[in-house]
């Protein structure tokens, strides 16, 4: 793509595209989240946690709207279906997801189709931490991304990346290195090996052979040897015979590792630093405990990512004539069928929700007509309530004259 054209469409349309890149030097400011030494990749507890969160993420339908209405359906297509060619949405927010949760930072590459004034977004790309440089320009005062994407190199400013971090650190950008939660995966990984390494030496006898003849290195080893072959072997027959000369000595060696109380102390500590209980990843918990668990560590991921579309897709135009992005928490919202019903039950008589609407509660498919809301004649508008009244008794006012005056007759009656 040319870089005239990208000149003219930020003029026309606002500065939110690619900017052109200066040759001045460019300082590297992004630091792994993980030493090599320890990669949370390889702790089960660690991955159930983030595959967990990251399978309740995949289910976001970020929706476009303009001014309360549904708007831009090629831009919700984007985010709620097919973000790029070759992944769906699912697969898309569940690896932004993991990349969260795991490297404390998401990198999101905006494609613009300069082309397509009325509809230039084209596609958003996941870019691993592990395969992006972020810069800074001392000249422009402005980070900037180098990176490849489907065999081309990319260098695009900040304005076109979604960017979200966790725990971010001093600079104040970029989410950093957790060293507390790295010496607990290091303290389990070293656990581990230990007892890798008992089960490995438990299969072996080990033995010290004393003889009171000297024998020379070549000599040592031979005998050893022919110990090991006659009696150790599997066709051995598990009883030793040794002369005066000699004598044997066993070696007991005992592995040293965490028993299982000091082990789920220290599982305990990632569930906390993933903030998520042990029943939201066995999916035992109930309605209460769900909504407890999205506010304290799903609902903070959406906010930041809800205004990182708003920021990077719209111009400061577009968001003042009413361009949003929503994430409805209603689709990943954990909710029992006794609950569903006694909402349908109770809500039924003033309209709170559409036909189709409460037929999604129950994963019914919309109906032709569903959009419309039903109310019992029972109730009526607060703000109609006195004029309700006031006519009421106006009708009932004249009727009383109306007897008092005259009888069936037309003649006056007195009552």
């Amino acid at each position: 793509m040319a870089f005239s054209l990208k000149t003219i469409f930020t003029t026309v349309f606002g500065n939110k595209k690619d900017l052109k890149i200066n040759s001045q030097k460019l300082i590297n400011l992004f630091t792994p989240v993980f030493s090599d030494s320890v990669d949370p990749r390889l702790n089960d507890t660690f991955m159930s946690a983030v595959n967990t969160h990251a399978m309740h993420i995949s289910k976001i339908k970020p929706t476009v709207f303009l001014n309360d209405k549904p708007d831009k359906s090629y831009m919700t297509r984007i985010l709620s279906i097919k973000p790029n060619p070759i992944m769906e949405a699912g697969a898309f927010w569940e690896k932004v997801a993991r990349n969260y949760y795991i490297d404390n930072n998401v990198f999101i590459y905006i494609d613009w189709d300069l082309m397509k004034p009325k509809t230039p977004l084209r596609s958003l790309w996941i870019i691993d931490p592990d395969d992006i440089a972020v810069r800074y320009d001392e000249k422009t005062k402005g980070f900037y991304f180098q990176f490849n994407l489907m065999g081309e190199s990319i260098v695009t400013s900040m304005e076109n990346i979604l960017h979200i971090a966790r725990h971010v650190d001093t600079s104040e950008i970029f989410g950093g290195k957790t060293t507390a939660i790295e010496n607990v995966l290091k303290i389990i990984n070293t656990n581990y090996e230990g007892i890798e390494t008992a089960i490995k030496t438990s299969a072996f006898l080990r033995f010290v052979i004393n003889t009171t003849v000297l024998m020379n290195d070549s000599d040592r080893k031979k005998k050893a040897e022919e110990f090991a072959d006659t009696y150790l072997s599997k066709d051995g027959t598990g009883i030793a015979y040794l002369d005066a000369s000699s004598s044997l000595t066993q070696v007991n060696s005992q592995a040293k590792y965490a028993n299982a109380d000091e082990m789920k102390i220290f599982e305990t500590k990632i569930l906390n630093y993933l903030n998520i209980s042990e029943k939201v990843i066995q999916g035992n918990m109930n309605q209460d405990e769900w909504q407890a668990y999205y506010e304290a560590s799903l609902e903070s991921f959406i906010n930041k990512l809800t205004n990182e579309l708003n920021i990077k897709l719209f111009t400061e135009r577009e968001l003042d004539v009413g361009n949003k992005v929503r994430i409805p928490s209603s689709d990943m919202q954990i909710v029992s069928f006794n609950s569903r019903v006694s909402l349908l039950q109770n809500s039924k008589e003033i309209g709170l929700l559409t036909i189709n609407e409460y037929r999604k509660l129950f994963n019914l498919g919309p109906v032709e007509d569903g959009e419309v809301r039903l109310v019992s004649l029972n109730y009526i508008s607060s703000l109609s309530a006195d004029e309700y009244q006031l006519n009421k008794s106006k009708s009932f006012t004249g009727q009383n004259q109306n007897n008092e005056g005259e009888n069936d007759n037309g003649q006056n009656t007195i009552k």
